[in-house]
Parts: C-alpha cells; sequence; structure tokens
C-alpha cells in the first residue's frame, strides 16, 4: 500500500476508525509523516443485528438486493441508503475542508462502492463483488463530480 502510493502527492489521510482500515493506512502516514484521521461516519456498513445469522449466501444475496432497493434492510440492520447518506456527507465535508489537496481515504469495499454509487450509479454490487481486500482506487472530483476512477492496486 504505502509502495503503490508514497509518491502520489497524498497532503491529508483520513478513516475509518475500525482497527482494518486504520493498519492498512499506518505504514503510509509514517512514510509521509502525517497523522491519520478518524471519521467515525466511514466506518463500515452495519448489516445484520448480533442476534441474527444467516449464511454466506443469504447475506450476498442481500448485498446485491440492496443496491436495487438502497432502502433495504436486514433485521437489526442499517441500508445501503443510510450508509450512504452518512458516508457521502463525511466525503463532502472532506472534500470541501481539503480542496485541492490529495487524500487518502481509508474505508471499507461496501463503504466506498456506495460512495461511487451516489456519484455515478454504474458503481454498484458487481463493481464491489470484483473488488479485492486490500484495493486501492483513485477517484478525481470536480465540482463533487467523478472525473475519473483509476485502479491502483495490481496483484
Amino acid at each position: 500500500m504505502t509502495d503503490i502510493l508514497k509518491d502520489e502527492g497524498i497532503n491529508v489521510i483520513v478513516s475509518s476508525p475500525y482497527a482494518r482500515a486504520i493498519l492498512t493506512l499506518e505504514g503510509l502516514a509514517k512514510e509521509l509523516d502525517l497523522d491519520i484521521q478518524i471519521f467515525e461516519d466511514l466506518r463500515e456498513r452495519h448489516f445484520l443485528g448480533e442476534d441474527y445469522i444467516i449464511s454466506n449466501e443469504e447475506f450476498m444475496s442481500a448485498l446485491n438486493k440492496g443496491f436495487d432497493d438502497l432502502d433495504l434492510v436486514l433485521p437489526g440492520g442499517e441500508s445501503n441508503t443510510v450508509c450512504q447518506n452518512r458516508s457521502v456527507g463525511v466525503l463532502k465535508n472532506i472534500l470541501e475542508e481539503y480542496k485541492g489537496k490529495k487524500i487518502a481515504i481509508g474505508t471499507h469495499g461496501n463503504v466506498m462502492t456506495l460512495m461511487m454509487n451516489y456519484f455515478d450509479s454504474n458503481y454498484g454490487f458487481d463493481f464491489l463483488n470484483q473488488t479485492k481486500k486490500p484495493d486501492i482506487y483513485k477517484i478525481q472530483f470536480k465540482d463533487l463530480e467523478i472525473e475519473e476512477v483509476t485502479r491502483l492496486w495490481k496483484e
């Protein structure tokens, strides 16, 4: 991750509060001598209440259907609409606050896809399903519109 991003001219690093997102960015932050700013609303979508168990097949089906019906919610969980609204809200604030800066954002595949989907509906379940863990996408914005998306992660 650090090798791929260290020469991108990154000025700001932000992350979900989840340890795996923070750990993914720690090497880059150290390399660039930058702090990682934590944003609670970049956290992973809460899919299902703790009292509920579903199979992987049921989960993938619900995840897929959630892109057709953004308000679909599993028992005790959070809908794509709720997750998208909170994550895009913080993204817009970050983009405004750091306008003209290059920002590395550590978040989660579903959250990233929902943020991209807000700006371009072509980013949905199929896109999410082909992403890797970890993965890196460079997204260029102009006036809160996606101008270009480039996958930087090379396997």
